[in-house]
């Protein structure tokens, strides 16, 4: 376990964030699929501890294991199926490894590809035999949560949540099932059922993953989050519809677009977000700050060390190293209600921001005029824009700190990232905050 935090600490605070595809990374490094994937663990494992690393520079919080057919019935396609204990052991390795004190290791647990619906009894006993091996060698390597994913019938994800509440009754378990363009699984169930189904057997976190795209994804979660079901709901996308490119699957759904759709599913209640097929660590990359931005100090601890996930450099996400963000960043945030007047009002009344630009000359007067007359007729806060229309006006912030302290409302502080290097954009931030702006619209 994640020493003085827990998995399930962390989903309480939420919301947490996971990485993307595993399988998708590999594929892109030139293995074919005709290949074992989870035997890699054993014949390669500096490329997957490679791509594990790549995601939590990229700032996920829990990374999952590549063993999603690392169970002894897909293995047989393979003639693998006498090595799960090693194949499943050594991924969960390399994912701690990789995650160090930064993150959680999730055991991935997927279909055996049997179709339930026509198997015979004994048929299922190996399927429950299977699951019951493989959830023995996660944990016995050192999971600190299960995650069970890509299920599309409801009979074969009872028999896997029977098995992990068998083998491994104390550690977290997210069961995430598969849903097509018409939002319901391919046995016909719909998400709300499957939500409070997937509860009733156990799971701490019930969701939604792969499918169509992040459209079909959040249809699904919005169903299984207006359930009522009494759990955290997840929802891990693929990165758009695959098209076929010079004879290889290519997403089309760019970082910006996926930052986007998890921003909604946050916003819907959403507690677990990550990637699937098609994503990599600048999809997540882009949604980390998103998730940062909504959750209370999620991050696990482990040693006594805590460390903000986003802030390492490395090559393909660019996110820089920087001491003076981590010590930030690694500080409580405060309620909302505490950080502003604005902040105290937001979600409980009705607020009106009204746009005043700094004026093209040396005098602000008219400007302060305009936003006095503003707030005497109603609005709550005025906002200044930053360069508008790329013309030579009063810089903003010293004439936002004019208007407030003028007419004594607060000021919402157009920062446009583009105009200024990172220094630059920290030392204009430091000083809005000497001068009393505590309202920001990043831009």
């Amino acid at each position: 376990m994640a020493g003085a935090r827990t998995f399930r600490e962390a989903l309480v605070a939420g919301p947490v964030l996971f990485d993307g595809a595993t399988g998708t990374q590999i594929y892109e490094r030139g293995v074919l699929f005709n290949r074992s994937f989870d035997e890699l663990n054993v014949s390669q494992p500096d490329l997957v501890r490679g791509i594990h690393a790549a995601y939590v520079a990229a700032g996920a919080q829990v990374i999952e294991t590549n063993t999603f057919g690392a169970n002894r019935l897909a293995l047989l396609r393979h003639g693998l199926q006498d090595r799960v204990t090693e194949l499943n052991t050594a991924g969960v390795r390399l994912a701690r490894e990789a995650a160090g004190d930064r993150a959680f290791v999730a055991g991935a647990v997927a279909p055996t590809g049997l179709d339930p619906r026509n198997a015979a009894p004994e048929d299922l006993d190996q399927v429950a035999t299977a699951y019951r091996e493989q959830v023995a060698a996660l944990r016995d390597a050192g999971s600190d949560l299960l995650i069970l994913e890509t299920f599309d019938f409801l009979d074969e994800v009872r028999i896997a949540l029977a098995a992990t509440r068998a083998e491994a009754p104390d550690l977290p378990v997210v069961a995430q099932m598969r849903f097509g363009a018409d939002i319901r699984a391919r046995d016909g169930t719909e998400p709300g059922r499957a939500a409070r189904l997937l509860a009733e057997w156990g799971a701490d976190a019930v969701g939604v993953n792969c499918g169509g795209g992040p459209n079909e994804v959040f249809e699904a979660a919005r169903a299984m989050a207006r359930s009522g079901v009494n759990r955290p709901v997840s929802a891990q996308a693929n990165a758009g519809r695959p098209q076929e490119v010079e004879g290889r699957l290519i997403y089309v759904a760019s970082p910006d677009f996926y930052a986007t759709f998890a921003r909604r599913l946050l916003k819907l209640g959403v507690r677990i977000v990550g990637g699937c097929c098609g994503t990599g660590p600048a999809h997540i990359h882009a949604i980390a700050g998103a998730v940062r931005m909504m959750r209370h100090d999620t991050l696990p601890r482990r040693s006594g060390i805590e460390i903000v996930g986003g802030t390492e450099t490395h090559d393909r996400v660019g996110t820089p190293t920087s001491a003076i963000t981590t010590a930030i960043a690694e500080r409580p945030l405060r309620p909302m209600a505490e950080r502003s007047r604005l902040g105290a009002k937001l979600g409980r009344e009705f607020v009106v921001s009204v746009e005043v630009n700094p004026p093209f000359g040396l005098d602000p007067a008219p400007g302060v005029e305009a936003a006095r007359r503003l707030i005497q007729a109603g609005a709550t806060v005025v906002n200044t824009s930053d360069g508008p229309r790329a013309s030579v006006r009063m810089e903003n912030l010293a004439f936002g700190a004019t208007v407030q302290h003028a007419v004594g409302c607060e000021v919402i502080l157009h920062v446009c990232c583009r105009d200024r290097n990172l220094l630059g954009l920290m030392s204009h931030l430091l000083g809005a905050h000497a001068l009393g702006i505590r309202n920001l619209v990043v831009i």
